[in-house]
């Protein structure tokens, strides 16, 4: 069971909406690794997502200066689209099954930027490469 979304939450992997348009699937809770250390509290405010157009490609990433924290509630917890955590390089099916090492995908992503947008939250490895 998951828990239902708020309507201004967003994915800390692409930071698109519960219902985006590109079939990412929904929204789901992650908890955070075993071994993952707290991250300390978030010196700003969860990044605001900008209302999502007819595409919203011009909505995915994040912008500069983004707090790794802000993605996360404080019990370290974040909400990630199914799919996005599934094709983020260093997540795996774990013995559950359910998906293990998103969070570290989310602070790992929070640091590289997309080659093509230049935003930041890239974590799925390009086709180009």
């Amino acid at each position: 069971f998951t828990a239902p979304v708020d309507e201004g939450r967003g994915c800390a992997l692409c930071n698109c909406g519960e219902r985006s348009l590109h079939g990412q699937r929904e929204l789901r809770k992650f908890s955070p690794s075993p071994d993952q250390p707290p991250l300390p509290p978030p010196s700003d405010p969860p990044p605001r997502r900008p209302p999502a157009g007819p595409d919203d490609l011009a909505t995915m990433g994040f912008p500069d200066a983004t707090d790794a924290a802000s993605l996360f509630d404080d019990a370290g917890h974040c909400w990630v689209h199914h799919w996005c955590a599934a094709w983020s390089e260093g997540v795996r099916l774990t013995d559950v099954p359910e998906l293990g090492g998103v969070d570290r995908a989310v602070i790992s992503g929070i640091q590289q930027r997309c080659e093509y947008c230049k935003r930041l939250g890239a974590t799925i490895r390009c086709q180009a490469e």
